[in-house]
């Protein structure tokens, strides 16, 4: 048996192998060491945004108290609309009676 010049020797298969073991291990150790530390840093940040939201909520809160619109409704007289829009129902109730006969000064219908 003669080998032939387009299939790899022994030793290049041995070498091929030893590099992808290799590679695959690097990877894997890689990604145990890469994935633990995203996640650490992503709820770092998370809680860092968290605290700082609420320090800016707390100044801005105070801002407001500061200038007095806080927790407060404006007069209709002063004329600001901060947002939205004002729109009046003006409901009409009809009183529907049993019978034929009107209710009495206690509420009750008259039988």
């Amino acid at each position: 048996m003669t080998p032939d010049a387009n299939q790899p020797s022994l030793f290049s298969k041995l070498i091929s192998l030893i590099v992808a073991a290799t590679a695959l291990t690097l990877a894997f150790m890689f990604s145990l060491v890469l994935i633990p530390t995203l996640l650490l840093l992503g709820t770092a940040l998370w809680f860092y945004l968290r605290w700082k939201m609420k320090k800016w909520q707390q100044a801005m809160a105070e801002a407001n108290v500061e200038q007095g619109w806080a927790q407060e409704v404006q007069s209709e007289e002063s004329g600001h609309i901060i947002e939205g829009e004002a729109v009046v129902v003006e409901e009409y109730r009809r009183s529907v009676s049993l019978s034929a006969s009107p209710p009495s000064d206690d509420g009750n219908l008259h039988r």
